[in-house]
């Protein structure tokens, strides 16, 4: 199992189809919470893989910052820039 599946119709959260083949393959037998939490990791892997096409988006490991925050850290780099 990779953390999304990709097909001709675009990228997808993990289904139960994969996940319950994966099982049969390795012989694993999931419980049912942890399926979910497989599709849950899924989903919010494909979601911040969409937000990180746009060019503004920031990475996923940096805490979210506000705009005071974003015009503080701006005004320093301006001024790390300008000697």
């Amino acid at each position: 199992i990779g953390p999304i599946l990709s097909t001709t119709s675009g990228d997808s959260p993990i289904n139960h189809q994969e996940i319950h083949a994966w099982q049969k393959n390795v012989q694993v037998k999931l419980c049912p919470w942890e399926a979910q939490t497989l599709r849950d990791m899924s989903r919010h892997y494909l979601l911040k893989m969409i937000k990180s096409d746009h060019q503004d988006s920031p990475p996923p490991w940096l805490p979210e910052i506000d705009q005071q925050q974003g015009e503080r850290v701006a005004a320093k780099v301006k001024d790390i820039l300008r000697g």
